[in-house]
This record gives structure tokens, sequence and C-alpha cells, in this order.
């Protein structure tokens, strides 16, 4: 098989591309089978499946439950014949019916409960990095926030150790730049810490000593919510009072992907194992027209810097390793100073699991974290 790509890129960045769920193969004669109006399958294969891996859906409900098989046709063995997925929004039920059986692992428990579950004989724990990072963004089309003043000051302002070890203890680790912990090129720099005095005077540079009024759009669950809260107190010391706008989720994300939030709480993850995945989203921003076509995390935030951009789109084409991750520790240490984003957290995914099950491991990005190994003794 020969694969031609348009323009010279990074080779790791090419094959980290072919992992992502865009790059899956799929059994072309059974999807055209049901592809309809010219979509491909599209349609059929969100309730369908038609790989290669390991597993096949054998049924999916919306907010309630997935199941899949192994997979017959597919050279990867797996061990376990089937796994049944529940979707168990409130973690001390996922916590209950762990302790009684029901379940065999538990994804998404709170700081507390994961601690409660350390400590129980009955389960076993695995943990993992997680590329997910959590970050306040600041739209340029608001005046205040488009000083950089204003935004430095805010960086200052943030009692960063203070939200991890206070709201997210055991789940995060305060992290400032753009490339997770554990991904090429990723620095260990944290250059912002709580200093009001200094933010005080960054305010004042700005011509705005007596500090202004904002909102944040954030969603109403755990741990956005705390950390609005912090972050509203944080901001208050320096004079800018943050009003909260919180909500769910898909309407936080809905008003962010329209510009219509002044500032915003939210997450992001990666979609493959390469930086470029982050420093497009964070850097690039090539058409800053509400009809643009590429909606990065900078254009929602009406954010362009041309040398921070230009440096993005040389990194990603940069065959030597070494010199890469050179050029995107680089970019990272002027994005702190130069970019709408304060950079807060990044995630540590657990799982509490019964003892008698073995083989299962969670993966740095959530959508590869895979089942085939685990078996229960």
């Amino acid at each position: 098989m020969i694969f031609r790509i348009a323009e010279k890129y990074a080779p790791t960045f090419v094959l980290y591309c072919l992992t992502a769920n865009c790059a899956s193969i799929v059994d072309k004669a059974v999807v055209m089978k049901n592809a309809a109006n010219g979509d491909l399958g599209y349609a059929w294969m969100k309730t369908n499946s038609a790989g290669s891996g390991p597993f096949t859906l054998r049924s999916w409900k919306a907010s309630e439950s997935v199941v899949i098989d192994a997979n017959p046709n597919s050279p990867l063995k797996t061990k376990p014949k089937r796994v049944f997925f529940k979707h168990l929004p409130d973690p001390s039920t996922q916590q209950l019916q762990l302790q009684q059986g029901d379940i065999d692992i538990a994804r998404d428990m709170l700081p507390d409960q994961i601690k409660a579950a350390q400590k129980n004989p009955a389960f076993k724990m695995t943990s993992a990095p997680q590329s997910t990072i959590i970050y306040f963004a600041m739209n340029q089309n608001v005046p205040q926030l488009a000083k950089p003043q204003v935004r430095q000051a805010i960086k200052w302002a943030i009692d960063y150790d203070g939200i991890q070890k206070n709201v997210v203890p055991v789940t995060f680790d305060v992290q400032q730049s753009f490339v997770p912990r554990g991904m090429m090129g990723a620095i260990k720099d944290q250059p912002f810490k709580k200093d009001i005095a200094r933010a005080k005077a960054l305010l004042a540079e700005a011509g705005l000593a007596g500090g202004f009024e904002i909102s944040m759009d954030h969603a109403n669950t755990h741990p956005y919510s705390d950390i609005a809260q912090v972050l509203q107190a944080n901001l208050a010391e320096i004079g800018i009072k943050l009003n909260l706008q919180s909500g769910e989720q898909r309407q936080v994300i809905t008003r962010y992907r329209a510009r219509q939030h002044q500032s915003v709480l939210l997450y992001w993850g990666i979609d493959y194992f390469d930086p470029h995945t982050n420093a497009e989203t964070f850097c690039i921003n090539t058409d800053n027209t509400d009809g643009a076509r590429a909606k990065t995390l900078s254009w929602r935030n009406s954010w362009q810097d041309t040398d921070i951009m230009a440096r993005a789109q040389a990194a990603v084409k940069e065959s030597d390793a070494k010199i890469r991750e050179q050029m995107y520790a680089s970019l990272q240490r002027d994005h702190h100073q130069r970019s709408p984003f304060a950079l807060l957290l990044q995630q540590t995914s657990w799982a509490a699991m019964r003892k008698n099950l073995n083989g299962f491991a969670i993966a740095p990005i959530g959508l590869r974290t895979l089942y085939d190994k685990s078996q229960k003794a």
C-alpha cells in the first residue's frame, strides 16, 4: 500500500494522525451497502459497526448503555466475549454498584470516593495521566480582555495550587502549558502563581486599576462549578467582578462555539498523540471572520498572533524530532505570555475495580482505553 500526503509533514505527526478515530478502518462493502442519500454510511455507522477491531457493536442506547461483543472476524483476539457499559452519571451510584458487585469497574468517581476505594480491600485501583486540560479562556472581543496586561494580571491572580489541592486533589494536577505531560514537546514550566500585588500592578498599567466586570460561562457540574467559584474569588481580589453563568455543558459549548461568551471555563482533549493537535487549536487562527471554516479555540476567542501561528505551522512540518521538540518548547513559553488562555489543570483518570478483574488499563486518550485484555479470575 502507498500512502500519499499533500505536503511534507513531520513523520510522527502523520503516523499519529492515523490513530485518530477518523482514520479507523471499516469494511467498505458493508458500510456502502448501508449508505443513504450519498452519506457513505455515516448515519448507519452511528448505531452500528463494521470495523476490524477486537469488538463489534451489539447495541447502543443513548445515555443508557453500550454493549460490545468480540469480533469473530478480527485478527485481534479478545479475552472477554462481551463488555457491557452502563451510563451512571451519579458517582455515588457507581460506588454503590461497585460495592454490591453489580459492576466490575467504576471510572468517574469523585476525589473523596477514590480515596475511600483506595482503602477498601475489595477493590484495586489503576490510574493514568490523561490528555485532558482544563483552561480559562478570554474572548478578545471584550475590550478589557484584549489588553495584554489584563490577560497577564488574570493569570497572576489565579491560585493554581489552591484549586488543585482543595477542589481536585486526586484527579487533576497543575498544568500551565498547552502540550499535555507525557506527549512529545511537553515542558514542566509553571510560570504563574497567585501574586495579587503583581496582578494589581498589571491592571493599573492597563489603565484599569479600578477593575471591571465580565461574565464567565461554565458547566454546572464538578469540578467546573467549584473551580468557577475559586476563580470568582481570586479575580475579586484584584477588582475584577466575575459573574458566573452556569449551564449544561452542551449549552456552554454551543455558546462558546458561537463566540457569544466573554470568558469561559472548559476542557480540551487531544484527538491524536502528537503536539500539533493542541498547537493547532491553541495557536492557529487563519481566518478570524465569523464564517471561518477552521474554528479553533484561538478563533473562538478571536485571538490572532501571526508569529505564534507561523511557528505552530512550521513545527508540524519539521522532520527532525529534537528540533521539533525545541520548537514546541519555545512556542509554549511565548504562549504563556501572549495568549488569552490561562491553562489550569491536567486530568489523571482513575478506575476502581473488583479484585477478581485483571488486564484492564487506562490509556492517556480516553477513546484509546481498551478492554480486550480484561478478564475475571
